[in-house]
């Protein structure tokens, strides 16, 4: 104990110094658990932010396996229509190999020289080509009647041209024999 005597209502001196160094604790443990609280907080703040992400996550997953069950399905649905039109295909293929070699024999009765402006383009549009040019040199290679004009009115034909001559010599005959 001490020698110093000790008045009611006064700590003793052992306790009078022991205050001080308490309450200094006392503040630091009540800084550390406000502080330990905080942290705390923000933790479990955290903790139900990485929740919420979980579920979404999870969420986004169950939507992602939906669309590729759509997607399934939609991958199955083109794989059945393909299917059906595979024998349109290869008909379309074997038509098309058929048209390519009909062009091909046709081009062979044109002139070379024409043959040669033949278009590089698929065999439907090398035979409408093929039409246009086969009138062509159909109107090339026509024999004109020797003596008949070769202007934009007379195409190289006779018989248009006779009935006319015929009938402006009756009229001639017709004015001079007085009738």
């Amino acid at each position: 104990m001490s020698d110093t005597p000790e008045q009611p209502g006064q700590a003793p001196a052992d306790q009078q110094a022991a205050a001080p160094v308490a309450s200094a604790q006392d503040d630091e443990r009540k800084e550390l658990r406000a502080e330990a609280a905080k942290y705390r907080t923000e933790r479990n703040a955290l903790r139900s932010e990485l929740d919420a992400l979980k579920g979404a996550q999870e969420a986004q997953k169950r939507a992602e396996a939906e669309k590729a069950g759509e997607y399934q399905t939609l991958y199955e649905r083109e794989k059945a229509r393909a299917a059906e039109l595979e024998p349109h295909r290869e008909r379309a293929e074997r038509l098309e190999a058929a048209l390519a070699q009909h062009v091909k024999e046709l081009a062979r009765d044109l002139p070379e020289d024409l043959r040669a402006l033949m278009p590089d383009a698929p065999a439907e549009a090398q035979l409408d080509w093929l039409g246009k040019a086969r009138k062509a040199a159909a109107k090339l290679t026509e024999q004109r009647t020797p003596g008949t004009p070769a202007g934009p009115r007379g195409n190289g034909s006779v018989s248009g041209a006779t009935d006319i001559n015929a009938e402006m010599i009756a009229q001639k005959r017709r004015q001079i024999s007085g009738f």
